[in-house]
């Protein structure tokens, strides 16, 4: 009996499709720092080969004086979501956790402290940069925190006029903080991160909010090329079926 095309032309097309999603989706996930699903930029450019996401470690020997010696050496990591991806990340790290609303075509800002190896009196600071003008193009989201992602929650989270604060009552060693968001319809840029025990404080590279309307996310090489590998894939079995 011969099989006609019609007839294995779409159960083909959901198969082929099915295959290829399939193999896009991650098999082992990873924190802030190397998540795939962390905004691809190469315009930007996002700097892990497009990808905006990163770490940052700092380490400050003890203070004077002697009697009160103040200290923090610890790890934070951070990473951008376009529209919907923030989410996806949660559902792969944190089961439980649910993402704060933001509004249509918006990115999250996303951060953590999820290493702290030394900190006297602990960790009760960390601070992202942005310009001044940069304060007008914070989205629906203002500085906050996500339940379930950690086990140090912020005292107070607020924007002003040069960088996000996210306080804290002093995160001790082998603790976490929450990840910690705001939102943006803007692309990220590179920008400061300060990570601070009382008055020992180290800083480094993050990104932040940028003046560049966020209009989109390209997808990254790998992603396309297994797109069109299964497309390809079902144009040929299409083809095969007719003859």
């Amino acid at each position: 009996m011969r099989i006609s095309a019609a007839t294995v032309k779409w159960p083909l097309i959901l198969v082929c499709v099915g295959g290829t999603f399939g193999c896009m989706l991650p098999t082992a996930w990873a924190g802030l720092a190397t998540t795939p699903f962390a905004l691809y930029d190469p315009a930007g450019p996002g700097p892990d080969s497009g990808f905006w996401r990163g770490s940052l470690s700092v380490d400050v020997d003890p203070l004077s004086p002697p009697a009160f010696p103040q200290e923090v050496e610890a790890t934070a990591e951070w990473a951008m979501f376009a529209p919907g991806k923030f989410q996806d990340f949660l559902d792969a790290e944190f089961p439980g956790a649910t993402a704060p609303a933001v509004g249509i075509g918006e990115v999250t800002y996303a951060y953590q402290i999820t290493d702290i190896d030394a900190a006297v009196p602990g960790v009760t600071q960390l601070s992202v940069g942005h310009d001044i003008g940069d304060l007008a193009r914070f989205g629906s989201l203002l500085p906050t925190s996500v339940a379930l992602t950690g086990t140090a929650a912020p005292v107070t989270a607020v924007a002003q006029t040069t960088q996000a604060v996210w306080t804290f009552a002093g995160i001790s060693a082998g603790s976490t903080s929450r990840i910690l968001v705001y939102s943006s319809p803007f692309f990220p840029e590179p920008d400061s991160m300060m990570i601070r025990s009382t008055i020992a404080a180290g800083t480094g590279e993050t990104a932040s909010i940028s003046d560049r309307t966020f209009t989109g996310e390209v997808p990254e090489p790998a992603t396309l090329a297994l797109v069109l590998f299964g497309v390809a894939g079902c144009l040929f079995g299409l083809r095969r079926a007719r003859d």
